[in-house]
């Protein structure tokens, strides 16, 4: 349902502004690559209590979320522009609950519990850019989101939420996820259509993770990613990818721009994570390439995070890095090779920490960085690309584990069977045996890159 234009105005508030501290001096074992530290958000005074739960970032906009605690407490979601003299705060949004966003250009659309009337309600609110505010455009109402705040997209003439379809289960009272596509015409949001995933909602209840742009959407539900495709004004079910993995691996996360999408799985207690990378060719999705991302077993972080910018993949962890346990941010770059760019992290003041939020878009990386411990509040860190990044072709950051200057008697051999082709060697960090999982991608990943450039 569509709510019709609303008048109210959202300009830059006289409360406390939101504090930018410079990054600590970059250390030398830090993996950086082409990319700095640029800043430390930390919110405002009037907000410290209220936990920080989500970001978004597209073009000149950023928007810091901070949600209150319990679940009907009212938050705020505060909007920053870009000026030549740095970033300066636009707007405060009030959010009730633990509120999701997504930002496109001058539009952003905010899902949360702030419907009209007596009782709490779910709503997607709709704000676009004027010269001197933000005005709330629309607000869409579902009944099937009861008090379930949906996962939103927002793309360029699109908007999709997560729902409900009315059927239920056959063997339980689940109902299957579905997604709702909104149509941007004029100063309207009008429903194009609900799409419903083909699977038995009764294995697994959980909310679908959600991407879209306007030609596709994405579900992530279990194992699987669900694709759909608009044709005109129609939209038809396209695929469904289920990425090969070991375990109990389901499609924690998912990225979706232009003609690349990322379905990230992740093992039951988030160790195992590997980023399955996929092109639309124009008549379908091939797989183009995994990539193990690392992860500690030795802390239980919330599920990663994964984005697409500029040819990049980035996902967050949480991962035990040296002395510090701290999350990493990764970056992976398509280049001759898919190799890793850079690696992202930073302690705060707390025994160990995880980035629980992210967004990149034009070479900027913001992510929210969280401790495990007392104080919970946690900031904001906003990372740059230099423009003088290195060539793709030429950058090997992935170690080479089969360099047969490496090998000795008690080496193992690793197949390369997609390429019928032996590995030289490999010297084993496990007493000797092997690795399983994620890293034995690697190793299998180095290899081919070693056979490649080996060949004449």
């Amino acid at each position: 349902m569509l709510a019709a234009l609303a008048v109210a105005l959202w300009a830059a508030p006289a409360a406390a502004a939101v504090e930018f501290e410079p990054c600590p001096q970059v250390q030398a074992d830090e993996h950086l690559g082409p990319w700095r530290c640029d800043a430390f958000i930390v919110g405002p005074q009037d907000l410290r209590d209220y936990w920080g739960n989500t970001a978004a970032l597209s073009g000149n906009t950023m928007v810091l979320g901070y949600a209150g605690e319990p679940w009907l407490d009212k938050g705020e979601f505060i909007v920053l522009t870009e000026r030549p003299s740095g970033w300066e705060e636009s707007a405060r949004l009030p959010v009730r609950g633990q509120g999701k966003v997504s930002l496109h250009g001058d539009t952003i659309a905010i899902a949360d519990m702030s419907a009209e009337g007596s009782a709490p309600a779910t709503a997607v609110r709709v704000f676009v850019k004027s010269p001197s505010a933000w005005v709330q455009q629309a607000m869409l109402t579902d009944d099937a989101w009861d008090t379930v705040v949906p996962s939103v997209a927002l793309a360029k003439t699109r908007l999709v939420t997560t729902t409900l379809s009315g059927a239920k289960g056959e063997t339980c009272d689940e109902a299957p996820q579905a997604a709702s596509i909104y149509a941007h015409q004029g100063d309207s949001w009008i429903l194009e259509a609900t799409v419903t995933p083909d699977y038995d909602p009764c294995l697994d209840p959980a909310q679908a993770t959600l991407a879209a742009t306007d030609e596709h959407v994405v579900l992530g539900i279990s194992k699987s990613a669900h694709v759909f495709r608009r044709e005109g004004a129609a939209w038809t079910a396209e695929v469904i990818i289920t990425p090969s993995q070991a375990g109990e691996g389901k499609v924690s996360a998912l990225a979706l721009a232009g003609d690349r999408l990322v379905l990230l799985t992740s093992s039951s207690n988030a160790v195992d994570v590997v980023a399955h990378i996929y092109r639309f060719d124009g008549a379908g999705w091939t797989a183009e390439t995994k990539l193990a991302v690392p992860q500690s077993p030795e802390i239980g972080p919330p599920l990663p995070r994964v984005h697409l910018d500029d040819g990049r993949v980035i996902v967050t962890t949480g991962q035990l890095n040296d002395a510090l346990e701290v999350g990493s941010i990764y970056v992976f770059r398509d280049g001759a090779e898919w190799y890793e760019e850079a690696r992202l992290r930073t302690a705060i003041e707390s025994s160990n920490s995880w980035f629980s939020a992210l967004a990149a878009d034009r070479g900027m990386i913001l992510a929210l960085q969280e401790p495990y411990s007392e104080p919970y509040f946690g900031r904001f860190e906003l990372y740059v690309r230099s423009d003088t990044s290195p060539d793709p072709a030429t950058p090997d950051p992935i170690p080479n584990p089969c360099d047969a200057e490496s090998c000795d008697e008690d080496v193992n051999p690793v197949e390369d069977e997609s390429r019928e082709q032996g590995c030289g060697c490999m010297l084993p960090a496990n007493g000797g045996e092997l690795p399983d999982g994620p890293l034995l991608a690697l190793v299998v990943a180095a290899c081919r890159r070693r056979t490649r450039r080996a060949s004449p």
